[in-house]
């Protein structure tokens, strides 16, 4: 029988979840070290646990001979060379059920922000122009809501913003039909420009394959409604950054909230160590926060916690370690 599992923590998850792991497992702390060092050093543990920050790729994969199960904090596996694991038997488990809520939530809140226009009329307000009747926004309520990507965050949202809308249209090439208490406000779409088409707001919910990559183009973006608000808090990728300053150039899109951008800043950095510079983080029509729609407080520990239940499952099941700590 093998020992207790030795798990290398490569990034920041709630305190919760990192002392659950440890009820089952030895926990050594990798945060600091260089990709380099990863690859020396990784030979000896069972399992990772990563978020978005680091990439597990094809030649670190190979030095972790000893590697079960990667626990990924959150959802989302382009940061993962998901074949190679695959190849070499190592497991991959996600945790995205825990941030359903704070992401259904970012969505509705800059449904609202950008509906009612608040950001221009606190941008106003601070340049001493108290003209109100120059930001007359729209109410959710009688506004159409495009949702791209119908997993369970996406599924999250429609629950979420169906009663609080006119109506929601569904888009996922993978995804047939959902039932629910949404059923009169929802209506499946078969086709990515119909529901562009018939949209006020479009919010995206897609893992960056590639086929997502670069999915809202100039092509895309001259099906969506003018004067459509749209919502990325998924992966900047998916959105064309030229495509998107010239439908808001020409009004197609009349403002935007993305949580994220290509490339992603570094998260960690101090403002004065930060170089990092984007074209939409001080556009004067795209309300930008850094990768924030997932990270509150309660969804970081539900999803740590999650992450450690499923860690333990797959490892004291599926291989011969003796039983956790107590």
């Amino acid at each position: 029988m093998d020992t207790i599992p030795q798990i290398l923590l490569l990034d920041t998850i709630a305190d919760k979840g990192t002392a659950a792991i440890r009820e089952f497992a030895h926990i050594v702390d990798g945060r600091s070290w260089s990709q380099e060092e990863i690859r020396q050093r990784i030979a000896p543990f069972d399992g990772l646990v990563i978020k978005s920050n680091n990439w597990i790729g094809a030649d670190l994969l190979r030095a972790a001979v000893n590697l079960k199960v990667i626990g990924r904090a959150g959802a989302g596996l382009d940061n993962i060379d998901v074949a190679e694991a695959a190849a070499r038997n190592i497991e991959i488990i996600c945790s995205p059920e825990g941030n359903v809520c704070s992401v259904a939530e970012y969505v509705i809140c800059m449904a609202v922000l950008l509906g009612h226009q608040l950001q221009e009329a606190h941008e106003g307000s601070r340049r001493n122009d108290f003209r109100r009747h120059s930001w007359q926004g729209r109410n959710l309520q009688q506004m159409t809501v495009g949702i791209i990507g119908l997993g369970n965050i996406g599924r999250g949202v429609l629950e979420k913003i169906a009663p609080l809308c006119r109506h929601v249209y569904g888009y996922d090439p993978y995804v047939r039909q959902l039932n629910g208490p949404w059923d009169e406000r929802f209506t499946m779409m078969e086709h990515l420009h119909e529901i562009l088409q018939l949209s006020d707001i479009v919010t995206l919910h897609l893992p960056l394959t590639a086929e997502t990559t670069d999915m809202f183009d100039d092509t895309a973006f001259s099906y969506m409604r003018p004067g459509s608000i749209l919502i990325n808090s998924s992966r900047g990728r998916i959105i064309n950054d030229q495509a998107l300053l010239k439908a808001l150039k020409t009004g197609v899109v009349a403002s935007c909230a993305l949580d994220s951008l290509y490339p992603d800043p570094v998260y960690n950095k101090a403002p004065e160590d930060a170089t990092y510079s984007h074209f939409f983080v001080h556009h004067p029509r795209v309300y930008y926060t850094p990768h924030i729609a997932a990270g509150t407080k309660d969804a970081l520990e539900e999803v740590a916690c999650n992450l450690a239940r499923k860690m333990k499952a797959c490892l004291y099941k599926s291989h011969s370690f003796v039983h956790p700590l107590k």
